[in-house]
Protein backbone atom coordinates (compact mmCIF):
# COMPACT_ATOMS: atom_id res chain seq x y z
CA UNK A 1 0.00 0.00 0.00
CA UNK A 2 1.11 3.54 -1.07
CA UNK A 3 1.18 6.38 1.50
CA UNK A 4 -1.00 8.18 -0.11
CA UNK A 5 -3.30 5.09 -0.04
CA UNK A 6 -2.55 4.50 3.47
CA UNK A 7 -3.41 8.66 4.30
CA UNK A 8 -6.64 7.75 2.20
CA UNK A 9 -7.88 4.98 4.62
CA UNK A 10 -6.45 6.59 7.20
CA UNK A 11 -8.75 9.82 6.73
CA UNK A 12 -11.94 7.27 5.78
CA UNK A 13 -11.49 5.58 8.98
CA UNK A 14 -11.23 8.54 11.19
CA UNK A 15 -14.30 10.12 9.58
CA UNK A 16 -16.64 7.15 9.85
CA UNK A 17 -15.48 6.94 13.71
CA UNK A 18 -16.04 10.95 14.39
CA UNK A 19 -19.47 10.23 12.89
CA UNK A 20 -20.40 7.33 15.01
CA UNK A 21 -19.12 9.76 17.84
CA UNK A 22 -21.92 12.01 16.41
CA UNK A 23 -24.35 9.48 15.98
CA UNK A 24 -24.52 8.20 19.50
CA UNK A 25 -24.44 11.68 20.63
CA UNK A 26 -27.36 12.58 19.06
CA UNK A 27 -29.21 9.34 20.35
CA UNK A 28 -28.45 10.46 23.44
CA UNK A 29 -29.10 13.63 23.72
CA UNK A 30 -32.74 13.32 22.41
CA UNK A 31 -33.22 10.40 24.91
CA UNK A 32 -32.00 12.31 27.34
CA UNK A 33 -34.25 15.51 26.49
CA UNK A 34 -37.32 13.18 26.32
CA UNK A 35 -36.33 11.70 29.65
CA UNK A 36 -36.37 15.11 31.04
CA UNK A 37 -39.27 16.36 29.48
CA UNK A 38 -37.76 18.77 27.45
CA UNK A 39 -39.58 17.94 24.45
CA UNK A 40 -39.01 20.89 22.43
CA UNK A 41 -35.54 20.18 22.61
CA UNK A 42 -36.29 16.84 21.44
CA UNK A 43 -37.80 18.00 17.81
CA UNK A 44 -34.98 20.35 17.67
CA UNK A 45 -32.23 17.76 17.77
CA UNK A 46 -34.61 15.19 15.80
CA UNK A 47 -34.22 17.99 13.29
CA UNK A 48 -30.56 18.79 13.11
CA UNK A 49 -28.48 18.45 10.18
CA UNK A 50 -26.81 15.48 11.25
CA UNK A 51 -29.28 13.59 13.09
CA UNK A 52 -31.23 13.28 9.46
CA UNK A 53 -27.86 13.21 7.63
CA UNK A 54 -27.06 9.70 10.54
CA UNK A 55 -30.51 8.30 11.08
CA UNK A 56 -33.32 6.53 8.99
CA UNK A 57 -36.48 8.82 9.46
CA UNK A 58 -38.22 6.24 11.46
CA UNK A 59 -36.02 6.84 14.35
CA UNK A 60 -36.08 10.35 13.93
CA UNK A 61 -39.85 10.09 13.58
CA UNK A 62 -40.27 8.02 16.62
CA UNK A 63 -38.75 10.73 19.09
CA UNK A 64 -41.01 13.65 17.28
CA UNK A 65 -44.33 11.77 17.58
CA UNK A 66 -43.60 10.72 21.57
CA UNK A 67 -42.54 14.38 22.08
CA UNK A 68 -45.24 15.65 20.17
CA UNK A 69 -47.44 13.41 22.40
CA UNK A 70 -46.19 13.97 25.87
CA UNK A 71 -46.26 17.90 25.27
CA UNK A 72 -49.77 17.52 24.42
CA UNK A 73 -48.90 19.10 20.85
CA UNK A 74 -52.41 17.52 19.29
CA UNK A 75 -52.22 19.22 15.88
CA UNK A 76 -48.35 17.92 15.14
CA UNK A 77 -48.80 14.73 16.94
CA UNK A 78 -52.09 13.85 14.24
CA UNK A 79 -50.20 15.26 10.87
CA UNK A 80 -47.22 13.03 12.05
CA UNK A 81 -48.84 10.10 12.88
CA UNK A 82 -51.44 9.73 10.00
CA UNK A 83 -47.87 10.74 7.90
CA UNK A 84 -45.97 7.66 9.60
CA UNK A 85 -48.92 4.64 8.97
CA UNK A 86 -48.09 4.99 5.22
CA UNK A 87 -45.13 6.52 4.95
CA UNK A 88 -43.20 4.04 2.48
CA UNK A 89 -39.85 5.60 3.89
CA UNK A 90 -40.35 3.15 6.35
CA UNK A 91 -40.59 -0.88 6.04
CA UNK A 92 -43.81 -2.86 6.76
CA UNK A 93 -43.06 -3.70 9.75
CA UNK A 94 -41.86 -0.26 11.34
CA UNK A 95 -45.60 1.11 10.38
CA UNK A 96 -47.50 -1.83 11.57
CA UNK A 97 -45.32 -1.10 15.36
CA UNK A 98 -46.29 2.92 14.77
CA UNK A 99 -49.81 1.66 14.11
CA UNK A 100 -50.00 -1.01 17.11
CA UNK A 101 -48.35 1.11 19.67
CA UNK A 102 -50.27 4.23 19.07
CA UNK A 103 -53.59 1.92 19.26
CA UNK A 104 -52.89 0.62 22.24
CA UNK A 105 -51.75 4.00 23.62
CA UNK A 106 -55.25 5.45 22.88
CA UNK A 107 -57.19 1.95 23.76
CA UNK A 108 -55.47 2.19 27.30
CA UNK A 109 -56.94 5.52 27.48
CA UNK A 110 -60.25 4.68 25.55
CA UNK A 111 -59.96 7.30 23.23
CA UNK A 112 -62.09 6.16 20.60
CA UNK A 113 -61.47 8.95 17.92
CA UNK A 114 -58.08 7.60 17.16
CA UNK A 115 -58.83 4.02 17.90
CA UNK A 116 -61.05 4.39 15.45
CA UNK A 117 -58.59 5.78 12.58
CA UNK A 118 -55.87 3.93 13.50
CA UNK A 119 -57.71 0.41 13.70
CA UNK A 120 -58.94 1.38 9.84
CA UNK A 121 -54.94 1.55 9.41
CA UNK A 122 -54.21 -2.21 10.24
CA UNK A 123 -57.30 -2.95 8.66
CA UNK A 124 -55.11 -1.65 5.72
CA UNK A 125 -52.17 -3.83 6.45
CA UNK A 126 -53.95 -7.67 5.38
CA UNK A 127 -52.49 -8.88 8.80
CA UNK A 128 -55.01 -11.06 9.80
CA UNK A 129 -53.56 -12.11 12.67
CA UNK A 130 -53.28 -8.40 13.61
CA UNK A 131 -56.70 -7.33 12.74
CA UNK A 132 -58.11 -10.29 14.55
CA UNK A 133 -56.63 -9.24 18.12
CA UNK A 134 -57.28 -6.13 17.69
CA UNK A 135 -60.35 -5.71 16.28
CA UNK A 136 -61.46 -8.16 19.23
CA UNK A 137 -59.73 -5.50 21.65
CA UNK A 138 -61.40 -2.78 19.98
CA UNK A 139 -64.90 -4.70 21.00
CA UNK A 140 -64.02 -5.27 24.20
CA UNK A 141 -63.19 -1.97 25.49
CA UNK A 142 -65.77 -0.05 23.11
CA UNK A 143 -68.71 -1.76 22.78
CA UNK A 144 -68.61 -3.31 26.18
CA UNK A 145 -68.32 -7.30 24.42
CA UNK A 146 -68.08 -9.78 27.23
CA UNK A 147 -68.66 -13.29 25.10
CA UNK A 148 -65.01 -13.47 23.03
CA UNK A 149 -63.15 -15.19 26.12
CA UNK A 150 -62.97 -18.58 24.92
CA UNK A 151 -62.46 -17.09 20.98
CA UNK A 152 -59.29 -15.29 22.55
CA UNK A 153 -58.23 -18.32 24.51
CA UNK A 154 -58.09 -20.49 21.42
CA UNK A 155 -56.28 -17.70 19.93
CA UNK A 156 -53.69 -18.13 22.58
CA UNK A 157 -53.44 -22.18 22.21
CA UNK A 158 -52.77 -21.72 18.83
CA UNK A 159 -49.40 -20.42 19.68
CA UNK A 160 -49.83 -17.89 16.74
CA UNK A 161 -48.86 -15.23 19.28
CA UNK A 162 -46.00 -14.11 21.34
CA UNK A 163 -44.41 -11.17 22.75
CA UNK A 164 -46.88 -8.32 22.92
CA UNK A 165 -49.76 -9.22 20.72
CA UNK A 166 -49.84 -12.20 23.36
CA UNK A 167 -50.51 -10.17 26.64
CA UNK A 168 -52.90 -8.11 24.26
CA UNK A 169 -54.92 -10.89 24.05
CA UNK A 170 -54.41 -11.79 27.93
CA UNK A 171 -55.61 -8.07 29.06
CA UNK A 172 -58.45 -8.44 26.46
CA UNK A 173 -59.75 -11.39 27.81
CA UNK A 174 -58.93 -9.94 31.57
CA UNK A 175 -60.94 -7.10 31.06
CA UNK A 176 -63.86 -9.34 29.79
CA UNK A 177 -63.87 -10.76 33.36
CA UNK A 178 -63.19 -7.91 34.85
CA UNK A 179 -66.73 -6.80 33.07
CA UNK A 180 -68.06 -9.40 34.33
CA UNK A 181 -67.08 -8.46 38.17
CA UNK A 182 -65.18 -11.91 37.72
CA UNK A 183 -62.06 -9.92 39.53
CA UNK A 184 -59.88 -13.24 41.15
CA UNK A 185 -60.10 -14.32 36.94
CA UNK A 186 -59.54 -10.74 35.90
CA UNK A 187 -56.35 -10.62 38.00
CA UNK A 188 -54.82 -13.80 36.73
CA UNK A 189 -55.02 -13.04 33.40
CA UNK A 190 -53.89 -9.66 33.91
CA UNK A 191 -51.46 -10.92 36.07
CA UNK A 192 -50.01 -13.19 33.16
CA UNK A 193 -50.07 -10.63 30.43
CA UNK A 194 -47.35 -8.72 32.28
CA UNK A 195 -45.09 -11.25 31.53
CA UNK A 196 -45.45 -10.59 27.94
CA UNK A 197 -44.56 -6.41 28.73
CA UNK A 198 -41.23 -4.84 29.65
CA UNK A 199 -41.43 -3.83 32.86
CA UNK A 200 -41.54 -0.04 32.10
CA UNK A 201 -43.71 0.12 29.09
CA UNK A 202 -47.20 1.85 28.84
CA UNK A 203 -48.59 -1.82 28.46
CA UNK A 204 -47.08 -3.02 31.82
CA UNK A 205 -48.23 0.30 33.67
CA UNK A 206 -51.88 -0.18 32.34
CA UNK A 207 -52.20 -4.39 33.10
CA UNK A 208 -50.86 -3.34 36.74
CA UNK A 209 -53.42 -0.31 37.54
CA UNK A 210 -56.64 -3.05 36.11
CA UNK A 211 -54.71 -5.83 38.24
CA UNK A 212 -54.48 -3.75 41.68
CA UNK A 213 -57.88 -2.76 40.99
CA UNK A 214 -59.06 -6.28 41.11
CA UNK A 215 -57.01 -7.43 44.20
CA UNK A 216 -59.00 -4.36 45.73
CA UNK A 217 -62.22 -6.23 45.17
CA UNK A 218 -61.03 -9.36 46.37
CA UNK A 219 -59.62 -8.25 49.89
Amino acid sequence: MSSVSFYILAGMLLVVAVLQIVKQRIYKKMQSALDSGDYDGVITAAGSFFAKYLYRPYVLDLFRIRAYYLKKDVENFETLLRKMVVNDAYKPAERKEVMELYYHTFLFKENQKYCDELLEAIKQTKDEKMIAYDGKLYEIVFQDHTDMIEEMEEMINSKKYYGIPLGMILYGIALQYEKLADYEQAEVNFRTSLSCFYPDSIYAEAARIHMNAAEAHLQ
